[in-house]
């Protein structure tokens, strides 16, 4: 999957899950045919090598493309930051990446993380992304040709908050709990029956559908690269990015850095540094755990 980046407001382990998706819905693999077992129960794939496997080789639900790391302007002036936008061949799917260790619970429409407030319900905030999107698209002036000849003229939004660390969704509310999925469960959208018994809606036809939206990518395009959008923010451990102190404009580098204020305490300054990976040649820094070792080799050096 071709992913449009902004640069500066996407952490590490929101690029490693966004490239793992790419990976996912992007590869020429031929179906899994899984064994059943001696139950006749079919073994599930839950490895990420498996489910690299779940895209047929040729499928019409596919390409799909996305836009990740911005924020977007709507309607009214009002803006809304995405992670990740992906554009399928039946719906426009928001994704809300949260990297989250041990339990998610709620209290009314406030998350907590191992009892530690996390404020308000991350399904809440992204449905509020839904509604700004799916508004923006139907008032852009433009038209989606996979949609002529059909009585609907915009695209159908859809939204997952999904986590990419160890929790999990399973004590928050009903009405949360079906927008909450972890990699492997948002992963599994490539295989056509799981994509379509989640997201399809139930008792309509399919040949009522438009299911030819990847033909739209230039209008997508278009929208996306209007002068309504922006770098997403750039938020770690409580710090936000306010401005660019390197690099110079012209000049090449590995990294990018920002001075940052603190969200709860505006005297409170550091400075952030984004690493570009992918402008390392070095296969070793191409996974988790060749980046790590630069990044903790630099905390050392600054510790002297």
């Amino acid at each position: 999957m071709d992913v449009k980046y902004w640069e500066g407001g996407l952490t590490l382990h929101e690029i490693d899950a966004i490239e793992k998706m790419a990976e996912v819905f992007g590869q020429k693999k031929t179906e899994v045919k899984s064994e059943p077992l001696a139950s006749g129960k079919p073994i599930k794939l839950r490895s990420f090598d498996q489910l690299k496997q779940l895209r047929p080789e040729s499928n019409s639900m596919w390409p799909w493309k996305g836009y990740a790391g911005f924020r977007l302007i709507g309607g009214r002036n009002n803006e809304g930051e995405f992670d990740l936008i992906i554009v399928t061949h039946f719906s426009v799917i928001i994704v809300e990446l949260k990297h989250w260790n041990g339990e998610l619970t709620a209290n009314g429409d406030q998350w907590y993380q191992n009892g530690e407030h996390r404020g308000r319900s991350a399904v809440s905030i992204t449905q509020d992304k839904q509604y700004m999107l799916r508004e923006k698209l139907r008032r852009s002036g433009r038209k989606f040709p996979s949609f002529e000849g059909n009585k609907f003229n915009s695209p159908r939004v859809d939204f997952f908050v999904v986590l990419t660390g160890t929790a999990n969704g399973s004590k928050l509310p009903e009405k949360d709990r079906k927008h909450v999925l972890n990699v492997n469960e948002f992963l599994a959208l490539a295989d056509e029956k799981i994509f379509e018994k989640m997201l399809l809606p139930p008792n309509v036809p399919k040949r009522a559908l438009n299911l030819q939206l990847n033909e739209d990518f230039d209008v997508f395009d278009n929208i996306f690269n209007d002068g309504q959008t922006k770098p997403k923010s750039l938020l770690v451990n409580g710090y936000e990015a306010e401005e660019k102190i390197y690099p110079p404009e012209g000049v090449e580098s590995v990294y990018t850095e920002f001075q940052a204020k603190s969200k709860q305490r505006k005297d409170d300054k550091a400075l952030l540094r984004r690493w570009d990976f992918s402008k390392f040649n070095d296969r070793e820094l191409k996974t988790t755990e060749g980046r790590y070792k630069v990044v903790s080799h630099e905390k050392e050096v600054l510790r002297l």
